[in-house]
């Protein structure tokens, strides 16, 4: 379905549209929302301008209220120059998936990407002793820090888990 597409112009929007429409199919079957993670599958037919995109904008995802899964291996995605996937650009986006509000990471090599995890985690961690808020840590203004912070937790695409970098609460956004 993507790749008959061509270049599209609002993708975020698009799949927000289609993982909302999977939500509510899964809620009419009675599918409890708290076993559901939205993924807005990187490759997937889709081209690296797409990918780009939709990692840019992954905090959007967080609408949803159900932690956003992401597979960053041997995804493409766009660069100035040609950037062939990689497991060093594999590491470059964990790091950036889990900065911008991705809760798991499915992947192949658990092991190569637990590091990238590990630091972003822990660079996540000092801004917000410092004050610092990206936008996917919500703050409770009556206190002035983060009600909550998030679950970063790293799985082999085969099911088996290989380590985890646990934080100590969700951030599912509250209405």
């Amino acid at each position: 379905k993507w790749t008959k597409l061509g270049a599209w112009k609002n993708p975020v929007t698009l799949v927000l549209a289609e993982l909302t429409a999977a939500l509510n199919r899964a809620n009419r079957l009675g599918v409890e929302r708290a076993r559901l993670a939205a993924d807005p599958g990187f490759g997937m037919g889709k081209r690296k301008e797409t990918n780009t995109e939709l990692l840019a904008a992954l905090e959007e995802f967080q609408r949803l209220r159900i932690p956003v899964v992401v597979s960053p291996d041997g995804q493409p995605f766009d660069a100035d120059t040609r950037v062939e996937p990689s497991a060093m650009t594999a590491s470059a986006v964990t790091a950036l998936c889990l900065a911008r509000g991705a809760h798991i990471l499915r992947t192949a090599d658990p092991a190569g990407l637990r590091p990238a995890a590990l630091i972003t985690d822990g660079f996540l961690r000092a801004a917000a002793a410092d004050g610092y808020s990206p936008l996917f840590i919500r703050h409770d203004n009556r206190r002035g820090r983060p009600d909550a912070l998030r679950t970063v937790q790293v799985h082999s695409s085969s099911g088996v888990s290989s380590g985890s970098c646990t934080r100590s609460a969700s951030t599912m956004p509250s209405n």
